[in-house]
């Protein structure tokens, strides 16, 4: 993870094809019709329980693959971040006012979280949060390569 004070200079780094990886997977996400499924607990061979976890699609997989390889999710302390978190509990955010400075945080936010609260990932997919979040920054990319 690049740390916060070095994440502009990255973005600036990144190639209009690399975007594009991540833009092209905004119709996979408009058409599918799961995320990910909760996985039960069940009793292992022996006796004791595993924990329900929750089981993420091909596409959060690869939407979260292509986020670490473009090193998409700066290093900040996200968990004091009342703003983000208050965007991402708001059901009506335009999400598009935001620079892609902004919007690559609530990735990390996102990916932090579901290491604590198994399934936020996989919620922020099926609120339509991730969506929101990808297209803004194709909006804000798509302005930047067009100057």
């Amino acid at each position: 993870m690049i740390e916060l004070e070095k994440f502009q200079e990255h973005l600036n780094t990144i190639k209009r094809e690399d975007w594009e990886r991540l833009f092209a997977r905004l119709p996979e996400i408009e058409k599918a019709n799961s995320f990910g499924r909760e996985v039960a607990s069940q009793q292992n061979d022996d006796g004791t329980f595993s924990f329900p976890y929750w089981d993420n699609s091909f596409i959060v997989d690869d939407i979260c693959s292509i986020i670490n390889e473009l090193q998409l999710s700066p290093s900040f302390d996200w968990n004091s971040w009342k703003e983000g978190r208050l965007i991402l509990e708001s059901k009506d955010f335009d999400f598009t006012i935001l620079d892609t400075f902004t919007l690559c945080k609530f990735f990390t936010t996102i990916i932090r979280a579901n290491r604590f609260m198994d399934g936020y990932l996989v919620f922020n997919f099926e609120n339509g949060n991730v969506f929101k979040i990808i297209s803004a920054i194709k909006k804000n990319q798509t302005y930047n390569f067009n100057i």
